[in-house]
Order: C-alpha cells, then structure tokens, then sequence
C-alpha cells in the first residue's frame, strides 16, 4: 500500500468516526428531548444500550461500503462469533419470554424484554456485517492482518 492509499484510508475510517460521533450524538440528544417531555421509549438501560448498537451499526455499514476492515486477526474472528452466539441466545430466550407472555411494550415504549430483543437483533447484525465484510479473505496465518 502506497503512501497515498494509506492516507486516503486514513481519511476515510476518520470520516466514518466523525459520521458516527454526529450519529450518536443525535440520537442521545433526541433521546434526552424525549425524556425531558415525558416520553419513555424504552425502560431503563435499553435506551442507551439500542442508540449505541445502532451508532455502532451505521459505522460498520459504512466501513463495508468503503471496504475497510475491522477484523484483523483469527482471534478477532473467534470474540465476533462467540458474541453473535450469544446473541442469538439472547435472541431466542427474549422471544420465549413474549411467547409466555411478558409484554414488548409496556408504558407506551419497550419493555425490557423488548428491549433486550431489539439490542440483542442490533449486536447480531453489528456480528454479522463483521464476518460478511472478510468473506472474501477467508483464508490466512494465524496473528496476520487480514486487510
């Protein structure tokens, strides 16, 4: 890689932080208008936990577009994976807990089962969009950079 196209990556995963930072800033600020007019879209954590996975979402989208990997090693591999298991755990147990009866809504926003299902389906697409975008570099040593 030469000195140009280092620094135009360079430029480019900068903008994607900036993008992300306007993001989630945006969204904290709409969700603090929210709750300073009364209106609970969703109890307690599960708010900031759903404007984070969905800050992070919009980031690794645009990290695919622009082909810039987050996944450098084998090892990376693994911790992605194991995270997006347990979140189809989380995912299944969630959908259990509304089949018997717990609500998705409750107060006029999300329940905590909701929630939780609705984090849980943002960090599986964060695991998925990882793994999708080094579909094409499958195969490398252990410890050695992917991109």
């Amino acid at each position: 890689m030469n000195n140009d196209e280092f620094s135009e990556k360079k430029r480019r995963e900068n903008n994607i932080y900036i993008h992300s930072t306007i993001i989630f800033t945006i969204l904290l600020f709409a969700n603090s208008m929210l709750l300073t007019a009364g209106i609970n879209w969703a109890e307690g954590a599960d708010q900031n936990l759903i404007i984070l996975f969905a800050t992070l979402l919009v980031g690794n989208i645009e990290r695919m577009l622009y082909n810039i990997q987050i996944i450098k090693t084998k090892y990376d591999i693994i911790i992605m994976s194991i995270v997006g298991i347990v979140s189809i755990v989380l995912i299944i147990w969630s959908i259990i807990d509304l089949i018997k009866g717990e609500p998705f809504f409750s107060n006029n926003g999300l329940s905590h089962t909701g929630g939780i299902l609705v984090t849980m389906v943002l960090l599986l697409l964060i695991c998925a969009s990882s793994l999708i975008s080094i579909s094409n570099k499958r195969k490398f040593p252990e410890n050695q950079e992917i991109a």
